[in-house]
């Protein structure tokens, strides 16, 4: 039944291409290949920072101000802080995840990224994964899919939460669908 539903639901899309081989559409610009490729490095920095950090580990006086503020968020529940250092763009992100206790339920939002400029207190850039606190309940016989309407493209979000909770995460956005797996964006066609 949920095979039905989401053939359904991938079909009401009209979106017409030819995949390459590594199931890219050949019709996206450089441009939008260096954003997913942007997306799939840094979902996968967030999740090997996430599985790095110890579970007691203390906060940085900034991280815990981040954490202060997002408490006002509509959003039950705790975040969590990580820290990812891009060197590559001189940035150091701080990811404020609000991941349940239970892995019963697939939380696509609302996680927060802060982007800062290295070694100082400007603040770049802030991203929220999406608009609402949306959690999807997941099981063996799920298949989370999900709509994204502040990017054309799947974000780094739904790159950890694939390898976080070991899924496959669809994607809805007006690009087309997407399929995002083991840390790889993937164009349906």
């Amino acid at each position: 039944m949920k095979y039905i539903f989401f053939a359904l639901i991938l079909s009401a899309y009209s979106f017409n291409c030819e995949a390459s081989k590594k199931g890219k559409a050949q019709n996206l610009t450089k441009t939008d290949l260096v954003e997913l490729q942007k997306a799939e490095e840094s979902g996968s920095a967030l999740y090997s920072a996430k599985i790095a950090r110890p579970e007691n580990a203390q906060n940085t006086s900034r991280e815990n101000e981040l954490v202060e503020m997002a408490a006002k968020l509509e959003c039950e529940g705790t975040y969590t802080p990580i820290s990812v250092l891009d060197e590559k763009n001189s940035l150091e992100k701080i990811y404020l995840l609000l991941l349940p206790k239970s892995t019963s339920a697939l939380q696509v939002g609302r996680h927060i990224k802060f982007s800062f400029s290295i070694g100082t207190n400007s603040l770049v850039n802030t991203e929220l994964s999406s608009k609402s606190c949306l959690a999807i309940p997941i099981d063996e016989n799920s298949t989370p899919y999900v709509t994204h309407i502040l990017s054309d493209f799947p974000t780094e979000f739904h790159v950890f939460l694939s390898l976080y909770y070991k899924e496959t995460i669809f994607v809805g956005t007006k690009k087309g669908p997407w399929k995002v797996e083991a840390g790889k964006i993937f164009l349906l066609e």
